[in-house]
């Protein structure tokens, strides 16, 4: 009878380590994954701050285009442009009438 009572003494012992076990695994899974989401969340955080600095960059560049765009559009810069290619100003101008064009039917 003794060796039954110390068997059934020892076994609380080892269930109580292998439990220690199993939790001590799941705690460093759970600590693993929580780390694992805070460096994927930085990343993505940083990802985003770059782009929203690329965008702001962008839409700078845009603007600045824009006003370019509308500057060399301007009636004085074509005028400008015109004289120093040395265009000249079309004369007297006279369009077809559509029963004289021959594809007309």
């Amino acid at each position: 009878m003794t060796i039954s009572a110390h068997e059934n003494f020892r076994k609380p012992k080892i269930t109580v380590l292998r439990t220690n076990l199993c939790l001590l695994a799941i705690i460093l899974a759970m600590g693993a994954v929580y780390v694992y989401g805070t460096i994927s969340m930085a990343t993505e955080n940083f990802n985003t701050k770059k782009l929203s600095a690329q965008i702001s960059d962008l839409e700078d560049q845009h603007q600045k285009l824009e006003l370019q765009n509308s500057s060399l559009q301007s009636v004085s810069t074509l005028q400008a442009e015109s004289v120093q290619l040395d265009f000249v100003p079309a004369g007297k101008i006279t369009y077809l009438k559509a029963d004289n064009v021959a594809l007309n039917k």
